[in-house]
């Protein structure tokens, strides 16, 4: 498909076609997912998983910065990238929030993967290592500076009907 294809579509094509083509994402990263589990184990999927989503979280932050013509360092940028991630969109939902100059958080109270393994009797996937290597190499593709740091994720318990909590600091922040 062309741009002059995509500019001939109206404004309700274009958003059905985006649904489906974010609904498929999400279908091939299960379905890929579930293959190696079924196939290798739940650990031989989780360590493939971690390196896949390591290295979308780099180059998809650079895609978006490039695409939506951010500039500048730092967790304002940070967080407006992730605004803007298909990824990370289509996903889960989210909030994030600039806490202070040196510190952003992340709770997501959404997870489409999470609860599409519970519907199908699979159980909670701990995820805490493929999200910190997500959010890792897609924070630092804008600024080296960012860490990341994981408050609570599968396989913790949910809290306050959050899935995950996630810190993004400043290596000068109070820690």
């Amino acid at each position: 498909m062309n741009d002059a294809h995509l500019a001939a579509l109206s404004h309700e094509e274009l958003l059905a076609m985006c649904k489906l083509l974010l609904h498929n994402v999400r279908a091939v990263d299960g379905y890929w997912f579930y293959a190696v589990e079924d196939r290798f184990g739940r650990d031989a999927a989780g360590e493939m998983d971690e390196e896949v989503w390591d290295r979308l979280g780099g180059s998809e932050a650079r895609r978006v910065v490039r695409q939506y013509n951010l500039s500048g360092e730092g967790l304002a940028t940070v967080l407006e990238a992730i605004a803007h991630c298909p990824s990370f969109r289509c996903f889960v939902e989210y909030e994030g929030k600039l806490e202070t100059d040196g510190r952003a958080v992340l709770r997501v109270s959404g997870c489409l993967s999470q609860e599409a393994r519970v519907r199908q009797g699979r159980g909670v996937f701990n995820c805490a290592g493929v999200e910190q290597r997500y959010f890792t190499s897609f924070a630092r593709a804008i600024d080296p500076n960012v860490t990341v740091r994981r408050s609570f994720s599968p396989p913790d318990d949910r809290r306050d009907g959050l899935w995950c909590e996630w810190y993004l600091e400043t290596n000068n922040a109070a820690q």
